[in-house]
């Protein structure tokens, strides 16, 4: 049986990222992500399909948010940013919380690229209320 477009079909899966296995409490977008989108590739899996990346509210619904457009900080990996030259690992391992890690790379980015500047000047519509909210 010959089915129009079947050479565009693909398979995939369904999977939050805060499911992803991991070393922290629930998964990230780091390493463990990144093996996870190899195994899927190597399975032949083509899709990843994730549940909504924004900020959850009471009762960590990702179906509820408080925003439509900020991301959860809870996703970023910061041994991937150390990685990636963003941090250095002894200044991480200086902080006591992941919250701690998070201000130390966002002065870390905000120093030194250009980019940030126009994000904070191209996303100011909904930023500066997020960021008082």
């Amino acid at each position: 049986m010959d089915i129009k477009g079947e050479k565009s079909r693909r398979a995939g899966i369904l999977l939050d990222i805060s499911s992803v296995c991991g070393r922290a409490h629930k998964g990230r977008l780091g390493r463990e992500a990144e093996e996870f989108a190899d195994f899927l590739a190597a399975s032949g899996q083509r899709v990843w399909q994730i549940l909504p990346t924004g900020p959850r509210a009471k009762g960590n619904s990702p179906y509820s948010l408080h925003s439509s457009f900020a991301g959860n900080t809870e996703y970023i990996d910061l041994d991937k940013l150390c990685d990636l030259g963003v941090i250095e690992k002894r200044e991480l391992s200086n902080c006591k919380s992941d919250a701690e890690g998070l201000e130390l790379a966002a002065s870390a980015i905000g120093e030194r690229d250009s980019g940030y500047l126009r994000f904070l000047e191209s996303e100011n519509f909904w930023l500066e209320d997020f960021a008082l909210y």
